[in-house]
């Protein structure tokens, strides 16, 4: 969509009124979500009034503020010429979701959690529901060890084939260049954090 939160903004406004770090992701959640449901409503008045026949797999997105569906050729061009309509993309990476892994939930108090989880203020997330339960990540860094095991039976490419599930920059097949930060940072944005069960 067009209309957008200003993301750096919203960071200087942060800073210049102090807003503890524990608050910034709730106001910002709400910001997005406030923004993407505003700036869709006529997109998808538009959509189920004149055009209900023409599409399916309607799936709206507040933290990206766009629409995801499938529609046909002559209604793809209308939602094109839209002024709301900031841009149209085509979905060429299409593939199926991940099935669930099942584990055992760990208790995690606000004594243990790891640093880095901590320094990303994922707690607030946590305590408004948000654990990536589910989710497909993506991670585009120095590469990944497949093998470690916070990644080894949640890796893409156990499930599908290895050109649907990593794109690599150096290689075709998953690795470790020059250093371990990409499975760093993998491990921090997956944290197991589906497979804590949030109080």
């Amino acid at each position: 969509m067009q209309d957008k939160v200003d993301a750096f903004q919203l960071h200087q406004d942060f800073i210049l009124t102090q807003t503890p770090v524990k608050e910034r992701a709730i106001i910002t959640i709400k910001k997005l979500k406030h923004k993407a449901n505003k700036s869709q409503e006529n997109l998808i008045n538009f959509l189920k009034i004149n055009a209900p026949s023409s599409y399916n797999t309607l799936r709206k997105y507040w933290i990206t503020n766009q629409i995801y569906l499938e529609g046909t050729q002559d209604l793809i061009y209308q939602i094109a010429r839209r002024n709301d309509v900031a841009y149209v993309d085509l979905n060429i990476d299409k593939i199926s979701p991940l099935e669930e892994v099942s584990s055992i939930l760990q208790n995690v108090n606000s004594g243990t959690i790891e640093t880095g989880l901590a320094a990303i203020n994922a707690p607030a997330l946590w305590n408004l529901g948000y654990t990536g339960k589910g989710l497909l990540v993506y991670d585009y860094d120095t590469g990944i060890c497949p093998e470690h095991p916070a990644i080894k039976n949640r890796f893409l490419a156990n499930r599908f084939p290895m050109n649907q599930s990593w794109y690599g920059y150096f290689k075709d097949f998953p690795n470790e260049s020059n250093s371990n930060h990409g499975t760093h940072t993998l491990g921090t944005m997956l944290a197991r954090v589906y497979l804590v069960e949030i109080p």
